[in-house]
This record gives C-alpha cells, sequence and structure tokens, in this order.
C-alpha cells in the first residue's frame, strides 16, 4: 500500500476535495432510513401534538420527502439546482404533521429534530477504513469534503468528528450551501470560485460514478473514484434491502436477517448441554419480548410517562429486558425509567370489596364460574377458620365445587348475612388500607398523575383492582396478549396490547394467546407471587408465596432462556437503532415468532414445561401439576380419528395439558408432525372455540 501511495504522491494540487458519504463516511442503512429515524423521532417525542392522517413514522416520512421534492422544484424554478436546506425542511415538516401554536414554536420543534437527527448520525456513522491510506498518496495546499447533502458545513464536520474520519477534510462546502449540486458540475465551480483556481489545480476524490467521477473529469478536474468492494456490497445489501421496505415491501427480509444473527448467538462455557440449548433458544425467540418491551417504551412516550410500573412476576424478567434496550438506547430519545410493583389478582383483589356485595364478587366469578367458598377465602387470602360456623349455618360445605356461585341460594344468603358482611368488610378494608400503603411507598397515590403499567397479560385484572381503590387516576395498561373482557371495564383504565386482543381480533388470530401458560412460563422468576403486605415497623413488606415445584423450573431450565435473550440485547438494538424500526412494523415478526414456538416446541422447553407446578390458587385453589396434566389418554386420541362422539373429549383433554403440541411431541414426534397443522385449526376455529375455558385468565 505504501508504494502505491509514494507511486501517486503529488505536491502540486492546490484543493483536494474528498466526498463525504460512502467516502469518507458509512453508514449501516439505508440512507432514508435516516430520516425516518426523525420521523420515528416526532412521531413518539410529539405524538400528542399529530394531526390524525399522521399516525405513523412512515407516513411522516412520506410527507418529508414530498416536502423535499416540492423545495428541489421550488428552487430548479429559481434558476438553481434541485437541492435543499434540512432547516427548511423540517420547519415545513413540523407545520404541516403537527399542530404548532406559531412559526417560532415551529422553528424550536425544527432545531429539537434536526438536533436528533445529527445525533443519529453521529451514532451510526463510521469512517470508511480505505481512504486514509487512499488520501495519503497525496498532497494539496487545501484539504476540504465536498458533499451533495442538504446539512451544512458545521453540521457534517461534528458527524465527521465523532465517527473518527480523516482529519485533512475537516472543512469543507455541502451543496445546501449553495442550493447548487456536484451532480451538476455548478458546485464544483462554486468553489474553484472560492479558492480563487483553476480547475487543473483540483484533485476529487468520491465514491459515485457520475458525480464523483465523470463530471469532474469532463471539467478539466482530476477526479479518481474511491472503491471499497467489501463496504460496497454491504451497502448494495443494505440499500436494496431499505429500497424494498420504504416501498411498502415491509421488513420480512430484514427481519430474517435480524433472526440470522440472533441464530448465532454463541452460549457462554460452562454450560451443560441442555443449559446451552436453552440459552440458544431464548436468544433465537428472543424477539417476543424485545418487540413487545419496545411497544411499552414508544406507548410511554408517546403518553409522556416517566416511569413504567412491570407487575410481578413477569415484571422481573420485562424489566431487565426494559434495562437493556434503556442502556443502548436505539431509539434517541431519553426512555422512562421501571421498576417492578409486586402486585397479584390474589393480593389486590380483596381489597377492592368496598360493600363485599355480590354485586362486587360477580367480578371474579365471572372469571371461574366453578368455585368452593374454600377457593373463595384463599383467593381473597382470608383465613376461613374465623368464618366456618357461619358458612355452615347456610349448609354450605366449604369445600364444594358450587356452579356459578352467585346464583346459588345459599351463597346469596351468605352474602345477606350482616354478622359475616360486616367481618369480610373489617379485613377486606384492613388489606385496603395496606395495599395502598404499598402503593404510596412506590409513589402511587389517588391523585390525578397517571399511571403506567405492564403485565403479560390476559384480562387486566390487576389493572381493574388498582382502578377499583384509585379511582381518580387513569391507569394505562400493555400487555402482551389479551383475551375478552368478561367484566364491564372501569373508565379509568385504558388497556392496549401489543400481540393478539379477543376485543377486536379474529378468533383465527387470537391462536398464541390460548397458551398463555407458556409464556407465563418463560417469562417467570423463583420469587414466586405477592399474596399480600403486612407491616414491619414503619414500611410496608410484601408476603410473597412461592411454590418449589414453580422455583425448580425456573432454576434448572428457564433461567438460562432468559439469559440467552437478555444475551441479544446488543444486536436487537442495533436494528432499532440502524433502520429506526418500530414495534408496529416488527409486530408480523413476533407473531412468527410466538407461533412458531407454540407450533412446534423445542423438546428442552416441552419437558421444562412438564416438570412445572402451576400456581393457581387464585379462582382455582389449587397447584396444578403439568406432569398429570400432560398425560392425557393417548388411546383416547387415536380412537377420536374414527369415533365423532370421541373427538370433542380428545380435544377437550389436549386443552387441559396447556399446551397440546408440546404434550403430542413428547409423547409421538412423528405423530406431532402430522397434526401440528391439524391442532391449529381445530384449537383455533370457531367450532372449538368455546373448549377453552374462561378460567384462563
Amino acid at each position: 500500500m505504501r508504494r502505491e501511495s509514494s507511486r501517486h504522491m503529488q505536491t502540486d494540487y492546490t484543493l483536494l476535495s474528498v466526498d463525504v458519504w460512502d467516502t469518507l463516511l458509512r453508514r449501516p442503512c439505508h440512507p432514508d432510513e435516516v430520516k425516518l429515524f426523525s420521523s420515528r423521532y416526532i412521531y413518539l417525542t410529539y405524538h400528542g401534538r399529530l394531526k390524525p392522517e399522521f399516525h405513523d413514522p412512515l407516513q411522516i416520512l412520506g410527507k418529508r420527502q414530498e416536502i423535499e421534492e416540492t423545495i428541489a422544484r421550488h428552487n430548479r424554478a429559481r434558476g438553481l439546482d434541485g437541492e435543499y436546506i434540512i432547516e427548511d425542511v423540517m420547519e415545513k415538516l413540523a407545520s404541516t404533521v403537527l399542530t404548532v401554536r406559531n412559526a417560532a414554536e415551529a422553528k424550536k420543534i425544527r432545531a429539537d429534530v434536526i438536533e436528533a437527527e445529527i445525533r443519529h448520525e453521529c451514532s451510526i456513522a463510521y469512517a470508511d477504513n480505505k481512504i486514509s491510506p487512499l488520501l495519503s498518496g497525496y498532497s494539496a495546499r487545501h484539504s476540504i469534503f465536498l458533499s451533495d447533502f442538504y446539512m451544512s458545513p458545521d453540521q457534517v464536520r461534528r458527524i465527521l468528528a465523532h465517527a473518527g474520519a480523516d482529519d485533512r477534510a475537516m472543512t469543507g462546502h455541502t451543496s445546501s450551501g449553495h442550493l447548487l449540486s456536484k451532480s451538476s458540475g455548478r458546485l464544483f465551480r462554486a468553489v474553484h470560485e472560492a479558492y480563487s483556481l483553476l480547475p487543473r489545480e483540483h484533485l476529487h476524490i468520491g465514491d459515485h460514478a457520475v458525480s464523483d467521477r465523470s463530471v469532474p473529469a469532463r471539467m478539466g478536474i482530476s477526479a479518481k473514484r474511491h472503491v471499497n468492494r467489501k463496504e460496497n456490497r454491504l451497502r448494495l445489501r443494505r440499500e436494496r434491502l431499505g429500497r424494498a421496505r420504504l416501498s411498502g415491501g415491509g421488513i420480512d427480509p430484514l427481519a430474517r436477517e435480524l433472526s440470522g444473527r440472533l441464530r448465532s448467538i454463541r452460549p457462554p462455557h460452562g454450560l451443560t448441554g441442555t443449559q446451552k440449548k436453552l440459552f440458544s433458544l431464548g436468544a433465537r425467540h428472543s424477539l417476543i419480548f424485545y418487540a413487545f418491551v419496545l411497544f411499552v417504551i414508544e406507548e410511554a412516550i408517546k403518553n409522556g410517562i416517566g416511569r413504567i410500573y412491570y407487575f410481578s412476576r413477569e415484571g422481573y424478567f420485562f424489566s431487565r429486558i426494559h434495562e437493556e434496550i434503556r442502556k443502548r438506547n436505539p431509539l434517541g430519545i431519553p426512555i422512562p425509567d421501571c421498576e417492578v410493583l409486586q402486585v397479584s389478582r390474589k393480593s389486590t383483589f380483596a381489597a377492592t370489596l368496598f360493600d363485599c356485595s355480590l354485586k362486587e364478587m360477580r367480578r371474579l366469578w365471572s372469571l371461574h364460574t366453578e368455585q368452593s367458598v374454600e377457593d373463595l377465602f384463599m383467593s381473597l387470602d382470608i383465613d376461613i377458620s374465623g368464618y366456618a360456623s357461619m358458612i355452615q349455618s347456610h349448609c354450605i360445605d366449604a369445600r364444594e365445587k358450587i356452579k356459578n356461585p352467585g346464583d346459588d341460594e345459599r351463597m346469596r344468603n351468605l352474602f345477606s348475612d350482616r354478622a359475616f358482611i360486616k367481618k369480610l368488610k373489617r379485613e377486606t378494608a384492613g388489606k385496603r388500607k395496606m395495599l395502598l400503603t404499598y402503593l404510596s411507598a412506590h409513589g402511587i397515590r389517588d391523585d390525578r398523575s397517571p399511571l403506567f403499567i405492564v403485565d403479560i397479560g390476559w384480562r387486566g385484572s390487576v389493572q381493574d383492582n388498582l382502578a377499583a381503590i384509585l379511582p381518580g387516576k387513569t391507569i394505562r395498561g400493555c400487555y402482551l396478549g389479551l383475551h375478552d373482557f368478561l367484566n364491564e371495564q372501569p373508565r379509568t383504565a385504558i388497556k392496549k396490547s401489543y400481540g393478539p386482543d379477543g376485543n377486536r381480533d379474529p378468533l383465527e388470530a387470537l391462536f398464541p394467546i390460548h397458551f398463555e401458560s407458556v409464556l407465563e412460563t418463560l417469562a417467570n422468576t423463583d420469587r414466586g407471587s405477592a399474596r399480600g403486605y403486612t407491616r414491619r415497623g414503619k414500611s410496608i413488606t410484601v408476603i410473597e408465596e412461592a411454590f418449589e415445584g414453580e422455583g425448580r423450573v425456573w432454576r434448572d431450565s428457564v433461567r438460562f432462556f432468559q439469559e440467552g435473550a437478555l444475551a441479544a440485547a446488543g444486536i436487537f438494538a442495533e436494528y432499532v437503532r440502524n433502520h429506526a424500526l418500530s414495534s408496529r412494523e416488527l409486530r408480523p415478526a413476533f407473531d412468527r415468532t410466538l407461533t412458531r414456538l407454540i407450533v412446534n416446541p423445542p423438546i428442552v422447553l416441552a419437558r421444562a414445561f412438564r416438570a412445572l407446578h402451576h400456581n393457581e390458587t387464585f379462582g382455582l385453589g389449587r397447584i396444578e401439576n403439568m406432569e398429570e396434566a400432560m398425560s392425557f389418554p393417548f388411546g383416547l386420541l387415536l380412537k377420536s380419528f374414527f369415533n365423532k362422539t370421541s373427538r370433542g373429549a380428545a380435544v377437550e383433554a389436549l386443552r387441559r395439558t396447556r399446551w397440546p403440541h408440546a404434550a403430542l411431541k413428547l409423547r409421538s414426534r412423528l405423530l406431532h408432525l402430522l397434526l401440528k397443522g391439524v391442532l391449529r385449526n381445530v384449537l383455533s376455529g370457531r367450532k372449538w372455540y368455546g373448549l377453552f375455558s374462561k378460567e384462563d385468565e
């Protein structure tokens, strides 16, 4: 390389100019994806001011491109080239897509968005690794950059300095300063006038065959084309992916590339073979969790939220995903803080019983249509022994499973018993006081400030409970998936699902969230659930209810899956940052990844699920042994192929396994292979939809 440099060494040039993009600097994306980043920034930061027709960053990008073309046409009509200045574009964009009060406000927003775009360019741009050796072969009195670009020289200089570009060209000219371009040759002439030189005194180096090579050569300028074959191949691939996406083709090719990167993550040393498989599976399926948490963060930013509360148990894992994203900040916007709020249906429901009336109880019984009084008191986390005589006086066996308890005459009599109600109200009032004190310690009070919560799903019962005891507060909830609501929704509760939503989506789209126990297991912790709260000195302590059957599965299996998912943070953040991805664009990839996991379960995850003892003490009053649940009568399944009467029983048996595909695969991989497509149709079709119990809260 040195021999080539010395051969080209010349000292008789007055001016050496170097192109910027794809010569001094490289980008890891299509150039318009930088503009999409700024569009996403506007969409999230100024969401409350967006005009109704602009409800997606891609629409804002389209409007920006339209404005750029309009300004370019105007400048051509003035006898200049079709160039434009970023300040003019952003000011017009702000007043077009946002509701602004006056021109001064539009200018303020313009400055904010431009600064965000410059910071973003700084965060992604990197120096070309071949240009410095090439430049060392030439010398000139003046060395500058010369670029057809819409930013000013000072703005470009910031990006060059941040990327560590060759410092021989740290001042220069851009087309925006003259509204003239290299491609027309007029920018070269303007530079010659500025430096009082002739074309033969000028050497220009750049990557473009026309504007950097043929145009200056025709003008008598010494022009050399810069070729970096490796980087050019990368650029062509990035631009191909970007063009397809920005022309409406979606991000499927980009998502496949991201999936390939996730599959390439290697487990750390020191793990067993099974642990390595679990780690790799966590990395491969991490998109499910990162896309969901990205959605949560976007929703919080759009609504001006400063703190996000993730509900335990899954919240411990989700909050770790959140912190990994926040640490890398691929959005270029301050990401809200988060914390885990230790709440559950059991720790919050009793607190909502102000009157202990049948009407209040129906919120529970609409979800669990068969329940014993013993199960009821377990759900309330109240010791039943103090109520035994009152229960018996109404001829109720506390262990008897009662269908539709609210319609049972004995239960109606019990809830009309003044002594029973008085005692129960005293206990629920105590629980309400404890819960409110716990919430207050975490900055949550019954005031007008919004509360932003996150839970895995499935009907948002805990959010409903908090809304009942905090009636003055608007509570926004984000969920991975939602089943159809069975209770009247509190007017102050706003619920939004990233994944399938039974309140808006067709039945066929709800297939993945029929198997909520699988997702709960993969996002679980060994800390158990919040059962209630107790006072210790001046503070309130959470009473945690942990079961070894759950904790052991997390320690032996799930934690390695989660560590694999956490190891994917850098790759995910890189793609979101470089390509300005949004959770909306990632939704199809989320659906595919989630469905593939359910339909074709990896054996190591199927075994972990089978080993689970699932906590169903709220509502059902039991710990569910998944090994027993998954041991369905195999003969019944075979019989169902020939006997119509057996078919419904077989589907019901499969439903009880909580993960039919895993149960089948563990019994017979061949049978699972043959039936996995049929299972999806049977288990999610309208004919069988009623088999999914309302108790699967």
